[in-house]
C-alpha cells in the first residue's frame, strides 16, 4: 500500500491522464487528516475521474451520547467528502447495535437514540443522508438472501477473527451465536447500498478487505472495487474506535 504522501505524488505524476478540473482538490479533501489510508489510491483517482458524485457511507452503532470522536471528528471528515461532491450517508446500524448488546439491547432505547444521532448529524453535516439499518433491510427484499450467500464464503475461523470490528475478542466461549452475523451483515450492508466509497475506522479494515476478496462484480455491483478511506478516531462506535 502507498502512504498518503505517495498517493499525492502519484496523482501529481499522472500528467498523461486527463484529469477533470477539480479532481486533485477532491483527492486532497478525501485524503487530508484524519484519513490514514485509502484502499486503493488508483481506484479513488479513477472514481473521481469517472463519477462526479460518488456514493459514500459510514456506519455507526447506536451506543450512547455522541462526543468528540463520534460526531465532531467524524462530522468534519464527512463534510470533507461533501465538499468533494460526494453523496454522503450515515448508516445508523440499529440491528448491529442490538446484536452487540449496546444500550442493553433495548429496542425502545435504540430507536430513541437513533433519532438523536440522525438529528445531530443532519445539523452538523448539512446534505448528509441518514439511513437506518431496519429501513434498509425492510426495503431490500434480497438482503437476507445476499447475507446467506456471503456467509457461505466466510469460514468460521475468519468470522471469529473479524469480531474485532465490534470490539469483541475471538474467545468462542464469550461469543453469542447471533454475534457471528455481525461481520457478514456489515459486508452485505455495503453491497445493498450500492456504494462507491466506504469510510470507516482502521478497526474496520478486516471486513472491508473481506468484501473486496469475496464479493465479485458479478455478485455485488460496485462493492468489489470500492475505494475505502480509513481513519482513526477516538470513540466506541461502529466505524470509529
Amino acid at each position: 500500500m502507498r502512504s498518503l504522501e505517495q498517493t499525492r505524488n502519484f496523482i501529481a505524476s499522472q500528467g498523461k491522464i486527463l484529469l477533470k478540473v477539480d479532481v486533485t482538490e477532491k483527492i486532497n479533501l478525501v485524503t487530508k487528516d484524519p484519513t490514514e489510508e485509502v484502499v486503493t489510491q488508483e481506484e479513488l483517482l479513477n472514481l473521481f475521474n469517472t463519477n462526479a458524485h460518488p456514493k459514500h457511507y459510514i456506519g455507526l452503532e447506536i451506543s450512547g451520547f455522541l462526543h468528540l470522536g463520534s460526531l465532531i471528528l467524524t462530522g468534519f471528515k464527512i463534510n470533507d467528502f461533501i465538499k468533494a461532491g460526494v453523496k454522503c450517508t450515515v448508516f445508523l446500524a440499529d440491528w448491529h447495535t442490538y446484536i452487540n448488546n449496546k444500550l442493553g439491547g433495548d429496542w425502545d432505547k435504540i430507536k430513541m437514540v437513533s433519532k438523536y444521532y440522525a438529528d445531530a448529524f443532519k445539523l452538523f453535516c448539512p446534505g448528509v443522508e441518514i439511513v437506518g439499518g431496519s429501513d434498509l433491510y425492510e426495503s431490500r427484499k434480497d438482503y437476507w438472501m445476499d447475507l446467506v450467500k456471503f456467509a457461505k464464503n466466510m469460514s468460521l475461523d475468519r468470522t471469529m477473527r473479524s469480531l474485532t470490528i465490534m470490539g469483541r475478542s475471538a474467545d468462542k466461549d464469550k461469543i453469542e451465536l447471533g454475534q457471528l452475523f455481525y461481520p457478514p451483515m456489515q459486508a452485505v450492508d455495503i453491497h445493498s447500498m450500492d456504494l462507491d466509497i466506504v469510510h470507516a475506522g482502521m478497526d474496520q479494515r478486516k471486513i472491508h478487505m473481506l468484501v473486496r476478496e469475496n464479493i465479485s462484480q458479478d455478485e455485488v455491483e460496485g462493492a468489489g472495487s470500492s475505494p475505502s478511506p480509513h481513519t482513526c478516531r477516538p470513540g466506541r462506535a461502529r466505524g470509529c474506535n
